[in-house]
Parts: C-alpha cells; structure tokens; sequence
C-alpha cells in the first residue's frame, strides 16, 4: 500500500531552490532552511530577486546552459545554423548543432529548428550596423543604434526591455511553469493593556504563477543570402530577431490584458494603484505625477532604489517644454533621476491614443513603480528557438526564419505599482 506524505516547508524551499539553480537557489535554499527566520519562503524570495539582480541576463542564463562565450559559442552564425536546416547537411554548421544539442540536453527542452543561446544574442545586440542591400535582396535591413552610450545598463538584453533596466527581475533557463510564493498579514495591532490579550496577526499565504506564453517574428530573406552566409549580415538577422522578440516581450509587460494568449501585464494586474485625470481625462500635471508617486507609500510599499518611471515618447516630450508651475523649473530635470528623482524609462509599448469619456484617442499611459524588482519576467528553454520554412516562398527564392521567445510574468506586489491611463498632453 502506497502512502502520500505532506510536502514539508523546507522540502518545498529545496524544489523552488532547484528551479532557480542558475541564481544560485540550491544554496540559497539551504542556507535559508538553516537560518532561524520564521518566513523562510519570503527571505528565500527576497534572497533571488537580489541574485538575480546582480546577474547580467545574457550570462545568467548560459552559465546554467554551460556554454561560455569564449569557448564553444566563439564563432555561432545564425545563418549558418539556418543553412543547415536549409540544407539538411549538419557538415558546414557542426558548431550550431553542437551548440544546440548541449543546450537541449541541459534544459530538456527540444526547439523546433535550433537554439539560439541568449549570450550569443546578446553579442548580435552590440554589433555595428549595416547597409545590406535592396527590399528584393537580402530585405534591406539597417540596424538600429539602441543606447550608444549604455545610459540605461552595461546589459546588453536589458536595453530590449525598459521594464527590465528599471530593475524587474528576470529570471532565466526555467523549464517548468514557477510559482512565487507572497505573503500579507494585517499590522492593525492595539493596545491591550497591562494583562489584556495580544492582537492576533492572521497571514494570508498566496503565490503568482510563471506560466510561459509564446512570441514569435519571421524574418523573410532570399535563400542566396541564407547560403552565402556573410558575418555582416548575420549579425544584423540575429540582432532583428532578438529585438523584435523582446520589443513583444515589453509590450505584454505593459499592455498585456490575460486574453488571447496575452499575459497579464501591469496595467491589467489587479491591485494596481489607479490616478484619473477627469472624466474626459485631463492635461498632464505636477500634481498628478505627485499622486502616482505617493499611492504605493500610501498601500505600505515604501519607495526603494529600483523606484521609476515608463513613459512613452509623447510623455517625454511633454514633460520636457512643460514646466512644473508658472515661475517653476520644467517636470523634467534631466540627468540620471529626471522626474521627482527617480529614473526613468522610456517606452512605445506604453500607449499614447487612449480614449475617456469625450476626450478622444489622446490619452496616454504612464507606469510607475516604488520597486520595480516586484516585476518577476522568466525566460523559459534554452534561448531563442530558430527555425528555417524552405518551402513555401521557394518559388520565388526566399526563404523564411522564424524566432520564437517563451517568456512568463507576473507582478509579486500590485502595491508597488501607480498607473494613470487618461494624461492628456495638449
């Protein structure tokens, strides 16, 4: 006869310990277990999100695939990974197979064409750009120039994502669905007197779900440049690729509504402070920027040192020619903390041409945040899973790549969070 035994709580700390290896959990956990803190599942927590903030993505994740930049990823060509698959010939691509297959074997996770490791797309991020031709060529791609002066991080992947540079914790290389443990308890105590009876603090246990949800970008390129496989163009692909599938990432980070194979993103997160502007929406003001900053004090979520600002461009602007009062100093103050002296991200994932009442599609959004750490992003598998379609432009001698990024998020603290949907700027 068979008997089931209760998970004990340290048991649980050790498995959360062994999904979040990479970070260090293992022993986290066991340090954690040994201590004498009576939440262990709250320090355990606390402790990761403080490791993986002081992890650079791209190597955060690799160190847990074992693939070294320096080593066995020198050299990785996306398009000679596509050649492969084009030409199902591993000879000329022996170090993407490789590559891929050591990457598969340590995550168990299979991708449908190859994987791209995040470090070697982090590399593409950094390269110079390109002008490579005509739209009937090889797609007349010109490189974007993101961050030249490194002023959000030295991160190459947490430029993609203003979300992540604020200070969201990413989390890296999981492979099952991740449930983060988050506690509350109420603090109304009393006073009870010489011999009266104590208040009870009741504590609610909860936890969020990191479940994956999939983005993807095609990419369409003639078979003669797949083929021909030249460094400069390789490194402009992989560069796109990664970008757009991380630019998705960020969209669902702030507008995702839980729908349609959306995630949950922060605006649509439940216990999300909420400043409105008028009932038709109302101009932008420092009054308003002064409500948003102080609702996650008020919902006892004190400000830290990953305190910020996401606006979009419009938001900018707006700030920037507007002054604070007459006589006044302009909202923007420029340098590294440049609204209220906090930091500040911004971002086209935020929406300018939000509708109230009778204002029209004017409005826009704008995010902040006492503690962007309470944002925990997880990248799932081993990368960026490429895979090449031969066949269905073969008739016209193109081909199409495909990038796929799995990625799960989830708010911790909704209190940490204020949003404002109905800023108008004129």
């Amino acid at each position: 006869m068979n008997e089931i035994y209760p998970l004990r709580p340290d048991d649980e700390l050790h498995a959360l310990g062994a999904l979040t290896a990479e970070y260090g959990g293992q022993l986290l956990a066991l340090q954690v277990s040994r201590s004498g803190v009576r939440d262990k599942k709250t320090e355990f927590l606390r402790r990761l999100r403080a490791s993986a903030q002081d992890r650079q993505l791209a190597r955060a994740a690799d160190s847990l695939l074992g693939v070294e930049e320096q080593r066995e990823a020198s050299g990785f060509s996306v398009l000679r990974a596509c050649r492969t698959m084009l030409e199902e010939n591993s000879r000329n691509g022996r170090l993407e197979a490789d590559v891929s297959a050591l990457v598969a074997n340590r995550t168990g996770t299979v991708p449908n064409g190859v994987w791209l490791p995040l470090q070697i797309a982090a590399r593409s991020l950094e390269s110079r750009d390109f002008n490579l031709g005509s739209a009937t060529q090889a797609g007349a791609l010109i490189g974007a120039a993101r961050d030249a002066a490194g002023s959000l991080t030295a991160d190459p992947l947490r430029r993609c994502s203003v979300a992540a540079a604020l200070g969201a914790t990413v989390i890296t290389g999981l492979r099952d669905p991740l449930n983060l443990p988050a506690f509350s308890s109420s603090t109304s105590l009393t006073w009870p007197g010489e011999i009266g009876a104590a208040t009870s603090i009741a504590e609610t246990t909860g936890g969020h779900d990191l479940t994956p949800v999939r983005c993807a970008a095609t990419l369409t390129l003639s078979r003669q440049a797949v083929i021909a496989a030249q460094p400069q163009v390789d490194a402009v692909i992989a560069r796109h690729l990664t970008q757009a599938c991380f630019e998705q990432l960020e969209v669902g980070i702030f507008t995702g509504d839980g729908t349609s194979n959306a995630p949950t993103g922060i605006r649509a997160t439940a216990g999300v402070s909420s400043v409105a502007g008028g009932v038709d929406g109302a101009l932008l003001s420092w009054a308003h920027l002064a409500d948003l900053e102080a609702a996650p004090g008020l919902a006892n979520a004190p400000v830290t040192e990953l305190s910020g600002w996401a606006l979009n461009p419009a938001t900018a602007k707006f700030l920037r020619k507007t002054l604070r009062s007459t006589y006044l100093d302009f909202m923007w103050e420029g340098g590294d903390r440049p609204l209220m002296q906090h930091r500040a991200g911004i971002t086209a994932c935020l929406p300018a041409n939000l509708a109230k009442g009778a204002s029209g599609n004017v409005c826009s959004a704008l995010v902040y945040s006492s503690d962007w750490s309470s944002l925990v992003l997880g990248i799932y598998g081993a990368g960026i899973d490429l895979t090449i379609d031969k066949v269905t432009l073969a008739s016209v001698g193109q081909v199409r790549i495909t990038a796929a990024l799995h990625a799960g998020m989830t708010v911790i603290r909704p209190a940490a969070f204020a949003v404002m949907e109905d800023a108008k700027l004129t």
